[in-house]
Order: C-alpha cells, then sequence, then structure tokens
C-alpha cells in the first residue's frame, strides 16, 4: 500500500488518477489518498531491482491564488505486508509566475549543471532546456528505464510523438547524469 497525504495548498476535489506500473485500488479520505496493490508480488531488489519497482501517476491542482513562493511539499509511505513505512523523499514544488511563451534573455542565462530548467512542464509538445551544453549526451526513458525516440534539436526535444505519461531525461556529460522527470500530457 502507499498513502500519500496531500499538502492543504492542493484542490483535493481535483485528483485524477493517471496510471500505475500495477493494478492499484484507490481510496480517497479527505486529504490522503490509499494506493492498495492486491496481489502485486514484487520481486526483491537484490534479486532483480527493475521488477522491484512500482510506480503511481496521478494530478491535481493548487488552490488558486496562492502567493508567490508557496512551497507545496508532498511525501509518501510505503507499505509492505506488516512492516514499518519506508518515507518516500519529500518533493518541494514552488508557486512562480509562468511565463511559458515570454523567455526574455533566455540564450544569456548563466546557469550550473544542478540548475537545470526544463519548461513548460507539463509539456505537450516540445520540451525546452536551460543550463546545459548541447553538445552532452541527451537521452529520454520511461519510468520503466525504456529508451524513447524524442528528437533533440540544440536545447529543445519534441515529445508531441510520446503517449502521456512520466518520462525521465538523462544529460551526461564527462561521467556526470543529471536526471529530471517531466510529464508528458
Amino acid at each position: 500500500m502507499v498513502r500519500d497525504t496531500l499538502s492543504p495548498y492542493i484542490d483535493t476535489s481535483s485528483f485524477q488518477y493517471l496510471a500505475s506500473s500495477h493494478h492499484a485500488v484507490i481510496q480517497l479520505f479527505g486529504s490522503a489518498i490509499a494506493f492498495t496493490f492486491p496481489k502485486i508480488n514484487l520481486v526483491d531488489s537484490a534479486t532483480n531491482p527493475p521488477l522491484s519497482e512500482g510506480w503511481i501517476q496521478f494530478k491535481v491542482r493548487t488552490k488558486p491564488n496562492l502567493p508567490l513562493a508557496t512551497q507545496i511539499r508532498n511525501t509518501a509511505s510505503i507499505y509492505f505486508d506488516l512492516n514499518p513505512a519506508i518515507v518516500t523523499n519529500t518533493t518541494v514544488n514552488t508557486v512562480q509566475i509562468d511565463t511559458p511563451h515570454t523567455h526574455v534573455g533566455i540564450s544569456t542565462t548563466q546557469t550550473t549543471d544542478r540548475n537545470l530548467l526544463l519548461y513548460p512542464n507539463p509539456v505537450r509538445e516540445v520540451l525546452h532546456l536551460v543550463g546545459y551544453s548541447p553538445a552532452r549526451d541527451i537521452s529520454v526513458t520511461d519510468m520503466m528505464g525504456r529508451r524513447c525516440t524524442a528528437p533533440i534539436s540544440g536545447r529543445d526535444i519534441d515529445v508531441a510523438a510520446l503517449p502521456a505519461g512520466v518520462y525521465v531525461l538523462h544529460v551526461s556529460d564527462r561521467g556526470t547524469t543529471i536526471v529530471r522527470r517531466f510529464i508528458k500530457e
């Protein structure tokens, strides 16, 4: 079972289940969501790491008129049988001005690798990258680690042909790989 309590800044009535790696039974209790995976029987991670993993995709909307710089945090707890919970990393999303079509001076912006930015995210057609050298190796994988075909031109990735879902962008150079997730609508 996976339990996720949504932030008070989230409109819980907007919850929409998208997909999961295994059949899930979903229950909503106010701002808490329980994803139960009956008879999942995952392989242990020491035997086969890829077959020991699972994932859940859902989307929600924020409440309207949140102040700029509001931080929306999310942490989930994963329960296997009667064992104590495994607590996930906490994600933090910060409310900021969304200007997907206004990018003044973006070509001269100085950023470091840890500030690799993707926009728009979620994306429908073209994902733009800021803060990396176009000479680096770039690839896109799905959540199961399978490489996806997405034409890359400079700092733009054409994701229009990808099915809706969550993807992982890998930017590699000199033995270092930067990983960023993005959502294809």
